[in-house]
């Protein structure tokens, strides 16, 4: 959204332009969360492996952002799987 904002305003159409601008993005403050994602016009399926994760509380969270939490300790997150989805034509959707 913010590409589409420097770029004509934030329209569905831009947002979508934006998105094919990324390559390897992972969302601000997800790093080691999620998995670097692309996306292209003829492939909206960003990954292809998805991490199943345990979160662990440890202290107040009321108050932080995520990555705040994580920093300090009050938030730990733990890899339970990873699993690969394969990129199969049948199940290419927009």
């Amino acid at each position: 959204m913010k590409w589409a904002d420097q770029n004509g305003g934030v329209t569905g159409e831009n947002i979508r332009k934006g998105m094919y601008q990324k390559k390897n993005w992972v969302p601000y403050g997800l790093d080691g969360v999620c998995g670097p994602a692309s996306w292209t016009d003829s492939d909206h399926r960003g990954i292809t492996q998805v991490m199943l994760l345990r979160a662990g509380i440890k202290g107040p969270t009321e108050q932080g952002e995520l990555t705040e939490l994580m920093k300090s300790g009050a938030m730990t997150l733990s890899v339970v799987q990873t699993v690969d989805i394969p990129r199969k034509p049948e199940w290419l959707g927009w």
